[in-house]
């Protein structure tokens, strides 16, 4: 009997030994396949050799909007990245695509770029692909539209040329671990993506390195600029032109008699408030500048230029008072010579 319960408790032992083995095997392909809160379930390194290169390929598909006055404008741009990883080759005979959630699900499993928008403010992404070529080329394709902040140059304003910029950077890997390169033959725009009072001059695309001060660590950077190109008829006939026939309608105050001084006083005024309030509509669509753009330096033309017929008229007032003779010549020729200095002043000031 002792012995038939030792044979007894010796195979219970060992069904409970190969149990636990069984537990510890399926644990283990249960925790590989399972992604982890941390990434991929797996994150293999680039594929050789290093550094991987990601050839990027952009399509301007419609500029929106500029602000500014925030110093963004927003965009959808067709990005295509296209990379070459030896270690899915040949596991499919032809060309296997995957859209939608079946791609980030695919990505989780394949080493990928890990592509992040360094200075999007905000960003949507649309209509993603995937596909695996047999020769193991991968290609990731999505459609974004976003916000983007990027410096302006208003020095010449409304006269200006901007160059709006998007910028990409592997998140993990380094320079070198990845590098970007640029496919020139598909990086376009849209004929009709012009947004607004802005002109598309072309799109340019380059590959910088970037780097984390004191991190001691340098990314790959791809830089899509867009060069785009103010349509300046919009200030010239909404801002220039009114403001012009403004400051020539102050000029009437000397064809007013001298005796009825305070109505010249009176006209310039008005047209100096109807100035001034055309400068600060505009302002609003401007961020804070030290430095004055050349429709900031026509408005304080137009102010001097108001001013001075306002000078012109208190001196024909005093002569007149004093009864000098010249006051009459004075004020005649002050009709002439206040519109004469104003245009030279405004061509010097816009050109």
């Amino acid at each position: 009997m002792l012995k038939d319960s030792l044979n007894r408790n010796g195979c219970g032992m060992l069904r409970c030994g190969i149990v636990l083995v069984l537990t510890c095997m399926l644990g283990t392909a249960l925790h590989a396949a399972v992604p982890t809160p941390e990434g991929r379930p797996t994150d293999p390194p680039p594929p050789a050799p290093l550094p991987a290169e990601v050839e990027v390929a952009a399509y301007l598909m419609d500029l929106l909007s500029i602000d500014e006055k925030e110093q963004t404008f927003q965009a959808e741009i067709l990005f295509n990245f296209r990379w070459k990883d030896p270690r899915l080759a040949a596991r499919h005979t032809e060309p296997l695509r995957l859209i939608e959630d079946a791609v980030s699900e695919r990505l989780q499993t394949i080493w990928n770029p890990n592509v992040q928008f360094v200075n999007a403010v905000e960003k949507q992404t649309f209509n993603q692909a995937l596909t695996l070529h047999p020769d193991g080329t991968v290609e990731h394709r999505i459609d974004v539209l976003g916000r983007f902040s990027t410096p302006m140059d208003f020095q010449r304003f409304p006269f200006d040329r901007q160059r709006l910029k998007i910028m990409l950077e592997s998140f993990l890997e380094q320079t070198g671990q990845l590098r970007f390169t640029i496919d020139r033959d598909r990086t376009r725009a849209d004929p009709d993506s012009a947004s607004g009072d802005l002109n598309l001059m072309g799109v340019h695309a380059s590959v910088t390195q970037s780097a984390i001060s004191g991190w001691n660590e340098n990314f790959s950077r791809y830089v899509l600029e867009l060069a785009v190109e103010r349509n300046v008829s919009f200030y010239t006939w909404r801002v220039i032109v009114p403001i012009m026939i403004i400051v020539m309608i102050s000029f009437a105050l000397f064809f007013v008699d001298i005796a009825s001084y305070h109505d010249r006083v009176g006209i310039a005024m008005a047209c100096l408030l109807a100035c001034v309030a055309t400068q600060f509509a505009i302002s609003f669509s401007l961020p804070r500048i030290s430095y004055l753009t050349p429709i900031d330096r026509f408005f304080v033309w137009t102010y001097i230029s108001i001013g001075f017929g306002v000078g012109l008229s208190t001196w024909v007032k005093i002569l007149e008072s004093r009864g000098n003779a010249n006051w009459q010549r004075v004020d005649w020729h002050s009709r002439w010579l206040s519109p004469v200095i104003f245009f030279a002043g405004v061509a010097a000031v816009l050109i």
